[in-house]
C-alpha cells in the first residue's frame, strides 16, 4: 500500500527493502515507525552502499515535511 501525502493518519506495513526517501528529494510525509527498523544508506561511487544510521521503533523520520519548500 502506497502512502498518500494528502491523507492524514495513515497506517501501512511497508515491505523490507522499500525505499522511503531518495537523497535530494523533499520529504512529503512525517513518519512514525511503530515497529521494525529503518536504515539510512548512502551510495558511494565504486564502493557500494554505506550505512549512515539505523532508526528503531518509536522513531520519527521525514521532518522536512513539516517545513515544505
Amino acid at each position: 500500500m502506497a502512502l498518500d501525502a494528502s491523507k492524514p493518519l495513515q497506517q501501512a506495513q511497508i515491505p523490507a527493502g522499500t525505499v522511503l526517501f531518495e537523497a535530494g528529494t523533499d520529504a512529503s510525509l512525517l513518519t512514525i515507525l511503530h515497529k521494525g527498523e529503518v536504515v539510512a544508506l548512502n551510495r558511494l561511487y565504486r564502493q557500494g552502499k554505506r550505512r549512515l544510521y539505523r532508526l528503531g521503533p518509536n522513531s520519527v523520520l521525514g521532518f522536512g515535511a513539516l517545513n515544505p519548500s
